[in-house]
C-alpha cells in the first residue's frame, strides 16, 4: 500500500428514500499533485429529505472536492479550512429545511493526517490496538443543539498510527450496530469478511432506512493502497490513536467563521500568482470527472460516487504487449503442429513397416527390410553431412517443445489445484457467512429462517473434501460449530443413557419389538419369538417367559391400576397377565364386525380400546367377567382415514398415528383440527405415540432419526431427545409420574430421565 491506508466501504438502499436517503462519496486522486493532498470523502444522511436539497448536497459536495484538489497549498489543514468557510457563506439554503434531520461528515485523510468537518449526529469511532485486543472511543460528540446557520460547526484533526481503525456511518446504522458489536466484528475477521457480513445483516433487515459507511484502515505493511469496491457495501475497521487523532476540536467561531482580513490577505497574495493555473487545475479536475462518470442525478436513487482510475497510456501499451505475445504463441503453436504431424506420420508408417513385416502380405517383408536398411543408410549419411549447428538447433527445438508442453501440463495442474483450493476456501466462507447469518436471524427472533440457512450451511459442510488430516479437521471444526447451533434451535438433547439389560445373550428368535411393563418388570417380546423377556428394572434380572399357545403377539397395555397386561395377537385375540399368575390367559372378545384385524390396543378408565385400519374404526369395549364384551364403534364423525393408522393413545381424546406423519385428533367420537407445528426436522415414519389424563404431553417415536418427540396436547412442538448410542429404537414405554423413558433398541433395553 503506497500510502499505508486501506480503504472500505458498505452501503444498503432503503425502501423509504422520502424517510432516509444517503449519500456516500469518495474521491480517489489520479495525479501526483492530487495523491500528495490524499483522500477526500464525505458520508451524509438526511431523514425527510427533498430532492432539491439532495441535488443541493450533492453540488456542496462536488464544490468542496473541487476546490480542495485545485489548490496548490500544501497546508491541508488551513486550506480545507479556508474551503469550508465559503460552502459555509454558501450553504444556508439547505438548511432551511425544517421538518427534516441533517447529519453531515466531509474530511480528509492526506497520508496518515486526518482532518473532519460534520453536522449533525454522523457516527465515527476510533478502535486501536490494546493489551487486550481493541479499544474504541466516540471521535463526534453529540451537537447539544442543532445550528441552523452554519454547515460545518466543528472540526477535528490529528494523526492515525500504524494499524489504528477509523470507523465513520450514517446514524441509521448505529440501531443495529453499535460501536462495541463493530469492534468485535473487526477484531474477529478479515477486513473484507467483517464487511460482507455487516452489509449482509444491514441488507436482510429489508428496512425503509438506507444505510451507509467507510472504514480506513493504517496496516503495519507499507505496500500498495487498496481500494475495495463493493456495492452491496464492505466494511472495514479502522483504530485511532486517541490522543493523536482526537486532539484539536475547534468551535466554528475560532475556526470555520469567515475572516475578512484573512481572506483579503490569502486573496491578494495568491490571485495574481496563481489565477492561471487554478484555471487550468479546474478543468482538469472537471474533465477528469467527465472521464470518470458525472454524479447521478436522478435523486430519486441513493447515490454512491467511485471515481477510478483510467490510464489510456497503460492500456494501449498493454494492448501492444498482448499483440506481441499474441504474434509470439501463433509461431510456438505453428511450429508445435508441424512437430506433431511429423510424429503422427512416422508412428503411422512404422506401424505399417510392422504390419508388413509380421504378416509378409504379398512378399513385403523382403522389400520392406532392404528399403529400411536403405533409408537406415541413406539417413546416417545425411545425419553425418548435416552441421554442428543445425544439430544443436534442432535437439534445441525438441527440448524446447517438451518443455513448452511440459509447461502447459504443468499450469494445467497447476490451475486445476488452485481451483479446488480456491472452491474450498469459498464453502468455508459462505459456511461461516450462513452462520453469522443465521446468527442475525436468531437475534431478532427470526427462528424459521435461521433454521433453513442452518440446515443449508450443514449440507455445505457436507461436501467439504475429507482426505487430509487437516481437511477432516476443518469438516469437523465446521460440523460442530453448525450441529451446536441446530442443537440449540431444534431443542435437541443428547441424553444420557443408562443400560438395563442387553438381551442378546439370551436364545432370541429374531430381533425383539414391543415391550411391556408390569411393576418393576419390563417385558421384552416379539411377533417371532415364543418367548417373553422379564427384565426387574432394580435388580436388573433376567427371567424368560414361554409363552407357546398364545403366539404372533403384536401389541400390549398396561392399566393405571398396574394390575395387569393385556396382550393382542396377530388374529385379533387378546391375553390377560397378572402378577398372581406370572402366565398369559386368553380372555373372551367379540366385535360388531367380522374380519376386523385388529392391530393396537390401548386401556383406558379399565375399557379396552383397539384400532382396526380395516375396517376404519376404534371400537371400545367394557370389561366383563370373563373379558370383554362385544365392543362398539366409537368414531361417529370423521374427515380422515383411519385406513394408514398404526398407533393409537387415549386420555379421554383419542390420539391415532398414522405411518405418513400425522395425528388424528377425536373427541366424544368426532375428529378435531389437530396439526403438527414446529418440529425441526421434520417427522418422518414415527412408529408409535403415547399419552394419558396424567400426561401434558404427546410421546412419539421415531426409530429413522433416533428420537423421542415431544409436543403440547394442542401439536406444537417442545423438545426432542436422542442418544449417540442409539441404532433403531423399535419400542418406548413412558413412566410419567417419574419422568423416565424406556427404550428398546438392538435387543437392548435402555433408560433416560426427561428432568
Amino acid at each position: 500500500m503506497k500510502n499505508g491506508l486501506e480503504i472500505q466501504e458498505f452501503f444498503v438502499e432503503g425502501d423509504n428514500q422520502r424517510a432516509s436517503h444517503v449519500l456516500l462519496h469518495i474521491a480517489e486522486p489520479i495525479t501526483q499533485t492530487e495523491k500528495d493532498k490524499g483522500y477526500f470523502f464525505a458520508i451524509i444522511e438526511v431523514n425527510g429529505s427533498y430532492s432539491e436539497q439532495i441535488s443541493q448536497l450533492q453540488q456542496i459536495v462536488d464544490d468542496i472536492e473541487i476546490r480542495y484538489y485545485s489548490e496548490e497549498n500544501s497546508n491541508i489543514n488551513n486550506y480545507f479550512e479556508s474551503v469550508l468557510q465559503e460552502i459555509n457563506q454558501q450553504s444556508h439554503n439547505v438548511l432551511q429545511y425544517t421538518d427534516n434531520k441533517l447529519h453531515v461528515l466531509v474530511g480528509i485523510i492526506q497520508k496518515r493526517h486526518l482532518v473532519l468537518a460534520y453536522h449533525g449526529e454522523p457516527n465515527a469511532y476510533l478502535f486501536f490496538a490494546g493489551k487486550e485486543g481493541l479499544r474504541s472511543t466516540q471521535v463526534i460528540e453529540p451537537e447539544e443543539s442543532e445550528n441552523h446557520d452554519q454547515l460545518f460547526s466543528s472540526v477535528i484533526e490529528g494523526d492515525m498510527k500504524d494499524d489504528d481503525y477509523l470507523y465513520v456511518s450514517t446514524p441509521s446504522v448505529s440501531e443495529h450496530f453499535s460501536a462495541d458489536r463493530v469492534r468485535k466484528i473487526i477484531q474477529n475477521r478479515a477486513t473484507k469478511q467483517g464487511a460482507l457480513h455487516i452489509q449482509k445483516v444491514l441488507d436482510n433487515l429489508k428496512d425503509e432506512y438506507s444505510f451507509g459507511g467507510v472504514i480506513f484502515h493504517t496496516p503495519k505493511l507499507q505496500l500498495e493502497v487498496k481500494r475495495f469496491k463493493n456495492i452491496k457495501a464492505d466494511d472495514v475497521g479502522s483504530q485511532a490513536s486517541i490522543d493523536e487523532l482526537v486532539n484539536t476540536t475547534r468551535n466554528t467561531a475560532d475556526t470555520l467563521s469567515p475572516s475578512l482580513l484573512k481572506n483579503i490577505k490569502d486573496k491578494f497574495t495568491t490571485t495574481f500568482q496563481k489565477n492561471e493555473t487554478k484555471e487550468i487545475k479546474k478543468k482538469e479536475t472537471l474533465l477528469k470527472k467527465t472521464n470518470h462518470g458525472s454524479p447521478n442525478q436522478s435523486y430519486g436513487k441513493i447515490e454512491t460516487n467511485y471515481r477510478t482510475n483510467s490510464r489510456d497510456k497503460k492500456q494501449k501499451l498493454s494492448e501492444k504487449i498482448l499483440i506481441t505475445i499474441g504474434k509470439g504463441l501463433v509461431l510456438i503453436f505453428t511450429g508445435i503442429f508441424f512437430v506433431i504431424k511429423k510424429i503422427l506420420n512416422f508412428v503411422l508408417k512404422t506401424f505399417q513397416t510392422i504390419f508388413f513385416v509380421i504378416t509378409n502380405k504379398s512378399g513385403q517383408r523382403t522389400v520392406l527390410m532392404d528399403d529400411l536398411k536403405s533409408n537406415i543408410n541413406e539417413r546416417r549419411e545425411r545425419l553425418r553431412n548435416v552441421s554442428l549447428i543445425s544439430k544443436v538447433l534442432f535437439i534445441a527445438l525438441i527440448i524446447l517443445a517438451i518443455i513448452f508442453l511440459g509447461s502447459i501440463i504443468y499450469i494445467k495442474i497447476k490451475e486445476n489445484k488452485e481451483a479446488k483450493i480456491a472452491q474450498y476456501d469459498t464453502i468455508l466462507v459462505t459456511i461461516t457467512e450462513k452462520k453469522d447469518d443465521a446468527e442475525a436471524k436468531l437475534l431478532y427472533g427470526e427462528e424459521g429462517k435461521a433454521l433453513e440457512i442452518l440446515e443449508n450451511a450443514s449440507n455445505l459442510v457436507e461436501t467439504l473434501p475429507q482426505k487430509t488430516e487437516e481437511e477432516i479437521a476443518k469438516y469437523n471444526e465446521m460440523k460442530s460449530s453448525i450441529d451446536e447451533i441446530l442443537n440449540k434451535l431444534q431443542k435437541l438433547n443428547n441424553v444420557e443413557t443408562e443400560l438395563i439389560a442387553d438381551l442378546n445373550s439370551q436364545n432370541i428368535d429374531g430381533d425383539l419389538n414391543k415391550l411391556a411393563i408390569l411393576g418393576e418388570d419390563i417385558f421384552a417380546y416379539s411377533r417371532k419369538d415364543d418367548n417373553m423377556y422379564q427384565v426387574n428394572i432394580i435388580s436388573k434380572e433376567t427371567k424368560t417367559k414361554n409363552h407357546d399357545n398364545q403366539q404372533n403377539l403384536i401389541s400390549s397395555d398396561t392399566p393405571k391400576e398396574d394390575d395387569k397386561m393385556i396382550f393382542l395377537s396377530k388374529d385379533s385375540n387378546v391375553y390377560e397377565y397378572t402378577k398372581l399368575t406370572e402366565s398369559l390367559s386368553a380372555k373372551d372378545i367379540s366385535f360388531p364386525q367380522d374380519s376386523v384385524d385388529i392391530t393396537q390396543i390401548f386401556v383406558y378408565n379399565r375399557r379396552l380400546y383397539t384400532l382396526s385400519p380395516k375396517s376404519d374404526q376404534i371400537f371400545k369395549h367394557n370389561p366383563t367377567q370373563t373379558g370383554y364384551d362385544r365392543g362398539t364403534a366409537w368414531i361417529t364423525q370423521k374427515s380422515d382415514s383411519l385406513k394408514n393408522a398404526i398407533s393409537l393413545a387415549v386420555d379421554g381424546n383419542i390420539f391415532v398415528l398414522t405411518d405418513d406423519a400425522h395425528i388424528l385428533n377425536f373427541y366424544g367420537g368426532e375428529q378435531k383440527n389437530f396439526e403438527i407445528q414446529g418440529v425441526h426436522p421434520e417427522l418422518e415414519s414415527p412408529t408409535k405415540i403415547w399419552t394419558y389424563a396424567n400426561s401434558d404431553y404427546l410421546y412419539l417415536l421415531e426409530p429413522k432419526n433416533k428420537r423421542v418427540i415431544l409436543l403440547d396436547k394442542d401439536g406444537n412442538f417442545i423438545e426432542q431427545y436422542t442418544s449417540n448410542i442409539w441404532k433403531e429404537p423399535q419400542d418406548m414405554l413412558i413412566d410419567e409420574d417419574n419422568k423416565l423413558v424406556y427404550i428398546l433398541d438392538d435387543n437392548k433395553i435402555y433408560k433416560f430421565s426427561t428432568k
